[in-house]
């Protein structure tokens, strides 16, 4: 059955609790779900503005996660790095990188570095597999620009 601005009242002060609300704040309410404007909420024009408000709350969240970019865009050379494992997004629009290395780095919403520490050295046995690899290669008698063997 429909409700009515006083039925609807009397549920929304139930549910809500009688000071947390004002008649004149329930009222407003009650003309926005009332979209034909016939004095009644059906059940279908209250589904209808609860599926409407939710979307537009979850449009608005999914645009506040969205990342923005300045341009025109800028480019700039970086070395070869290593792998990153992790992005963090913050609540500040900046966002925090983890790379395999160990490396984490603050960068701020417009992709400039806030600062970067490395935490650990990660390490393959006593030293990294390129420098083993290095190490063996150079110690069977092979000398820089000598094609090294590889086991």
């Amino acid at each position: 059955t429909p409700l009515d601005v006083e039925d609807f009242k009397m549920i929304m002060k139930k549910c809500l609790g009688y000071h947390a609300i004002h008649d004149d704040q329930i009222e407003e309410l009650f003309r926005k779900i009332d979209y034909s404007a016939d004095g009644q909420i059906e059940w279908d024009e209250f589904c209808t503005y609860m599926q409407l408000k939710y979307k537009r709350i979850e449009e608005s969240y999914m645009r506040s996660k969205h990342v923005s970019f300045s341009l025109p865009a800028t480019f700039r050379e970086l070395s070869h790095a290593e792998q990153i494992l992790r992005i963090y997004f913050t609540p500040d629009q900046s966002f925090i990188m983890m790379r395999e290395d160990g490396t984490i780095s603050f960068w701020t919403a417009q992709l400039k570095l806030k600062r970067s520490k490395r935490l650990f050295v990660r390490t393959f046995g006593a030293m990294g597999s390129w420098k083993q690899g290095w190490k063996q290669a150079h110690s069977h008698g092979n000398k820089p620009g000598n094609r090294p063997i590889i086991t």
